[in-house]
């Protein structure tokens, strides 16, 4: 800490100020692109709170701008202090009544001053009859052998002369003040300084709490207040919109590492969840119903046949329809296209990358290869043709056929989906029947290429209550116990998100 100075040395005052900012500056520059620790923090708090301090005095001294100064300031060494001198003689004095004041301009710092010990040529204090207007006593110059006295002594009252030191404080008072003034715009950019450098979301005061909830505690101490209300606005505007730019920029960047994760992470857990929830329901349709019937409307989501590609490991339920909703849970059957094992072209979509990625090897197909597939009809074994890439423009390979086969089609690049890669495999043997449902129309939406803007929609929603589920947990935890706060708000928070990724990914082309 600063040394103390004497309470009432102006110039004294100043100094200290200027230690302290010189002692501020120190810190800062060695602390500057580092950690700073509790104990750095504290010394530097302190020192911008004992500088506070010490220009809260001189502004005081120097009135600020307004009023009358509380303490005289020093002004070259000496001390102007007024001292009321009693006469002994109880009689008036210059005309006045006993109480008058003599003042001593230049007295040295210490000296003590009263009736008895003044000496007697600095206190020419003599009875004098009263006149009605005496004139003023005129100066006799001094004389070769007679030297001129230090100052002249002056009496205060209704007839003492103006005091001339009047305009010489005020001038010193004015400039002292400037000087106030400056130093006080320094201790404020070094407050900011130091409230930026020193700014942790781990070092922010926090209330103590007592049990599992706890009681409220202790609010924010006050040298962190006191540092805070002595930053310059512009300094804390500007770090304010810098910190909030880092955090927002921090945070899209780890919901955008979150989303891969659950891209090609948890789709395949969810598409295994959904596979062994369709293997139940087809088991138990061929048993209980006539599935898959020529004439017979299929609806969409139902599970229509189990397909099973030895040379590639696949081995998956297909469900009912190609949209990206659909297409989550597995491979699904264009629904304008006719069942395997029917004459015509059977068309299975299924994605490349993602939720279990069950076409991801097609390429790696070659010709001869089986893919056995079974329906309500029976089991049918396809014998792989030929396998081929086709690029945004191509000729479209959802037209019919003359032929019965089965046509697989995932998205290609895997990472891009600008294309589509194709299998087409030969059935062995004979259709069972020629499809006579009737007519269903397909969108764009269920070419596997598209995005479906329904998930736009519902994600931006979740996102919202998302964010509004985040900034409660914010709050609650300045009063609770922010670890159980956040243990019991991460669920509910990782729910939430977990339904926006969802949602964000229908924006994806269902086969990648």
């Amino acid at each position: 800490m600063l040394e103390d100075r004497p309470a009432g040395d102006g110039e004294a005052k100043v100094a200290q100020a200027r230690e302290g900012l010189a002692a501020l500056d120190a810190h800062l520059a060695t602390i500057d692109g580092r950690p700073v620790g509790p104990d750095e923090r504290n010394e530097m708090i302190g020192l911008v709170l004992s500088v506070d301090e010490t220009l809260r005095e001189l502004e005081m001294w120097s009135g600020n701008g307004s009023g009358e100064p509380t303490a005289p300031p020093r002004r070259r060494g000496l001390h102007f202090r007024r001292h009321k001198v009693r006469t002994d003689t109880g009689g008036p004095v210059n005309g006045e009544d006993s109480n008058a004041t003599v003042v001593l301009d230049r007295v040295e710092p210490g000296t003590k001053i009263t009736a008895e010990t003044a000496p007697a040529e600095l206190i020419p204090v003599q009875p004098m009859p009263v006149a009605p207007s005496p004139p003023p006593p005129t100066a006799t110059p001094p004389t070769a052998d007679q030297p001129s006295p230090v100052e002249p002594t002056r009496v205060e009252g209704p007839g003492a002369a103006p005091d001339e030191r009047v305009s010489i404080d005020e001038e010193y008072r004015q400039d002292l003040a400037a000087r106030v003034r400056a130093l006080r715009a320094e201790l404020d950019e070094r407050a900011g300084r130091v409230l930026v450098l020193t700014t942790d979301e781990r070092q922010r005061p926090r209330r103590r709490l007592a049990g599992l909830f706890g009681s409220i505690g202790q609010p924010a101490t006050a040298e962190t207040a006191a540092t805070t209300a002595t930053l310059p606005a512009a300094l804390r505007s500007r770090r304010s919109v810098e910190r909030s730019v880092g955090k927002v920029l921090t945070a899209a960047g780890v919901i955008a590492v979150l989303f891969l994760l659950f891209e090609f992470g948890l789709t395949g857990s969810l598409e295994a969840r959904d596979q062994r929830a369709l293997l139940l329901q087809f088991q138990d349709a061929i048993v209980t119903t006539n599935l898959d019937l020529p004439n017979k409307t299929i609806p969409s989501g139902t599970a229509v046949a189990l397909m099973n590609i030895p040379s590639i490991h696949v081995s998956q339920v297909v469900v009912e329809g190609t949209t990206n909703r659909l297409l989550k849970a597995g491979p699904g059957h264009l629904a304008a296209a006719p069942l395997p094992g029917e004459f015509g072209n059977a068309i299975i979509l299924g994605h490349r990358t993602k939720y279990g990625a069950p076409f991801r090897s097609l390429n790696l197909l070659h010709t001869g290869d089986l893919i056995n597939v079974t329906t309500g009809q029976g089991l049918f074994v396809y014998s792989v043709n030929h396998v081929y890439h086709l690029k945004s423009g191509d000729p479209d390979v959802f037209a019919g056929s003359t032929d019965s086969r089965l046509t697989l089609v995932s998205a290609d690049p895997p990472q891009g989906a600008s294309g589509r890669i194709v299998a087409v495999a030969l059935l062995r043997g004979s259709p069972v029947a020629v499809d006579t449902r009737p007519p269903v129309p397909v969108g764009r939406d269920e070419l596997g290429l598209s995005a479906d803007p329904v998930g736009a929609v519902f994600g931006l929603i979740w996102l919202q209550v998302f964010i509004v589920a985040y900034l409660i947990t914010r709050r609650i935890r300045r009063t609770w116990n922010p670890t159980v706060t956040w243990l019991l708000a991460a669920p509910i928070l990782l729910a939430l998100l977990l339904l926006v990724f969802i949602n964000v990914d229908l924006l994806l082309p269902g086969t990648l």
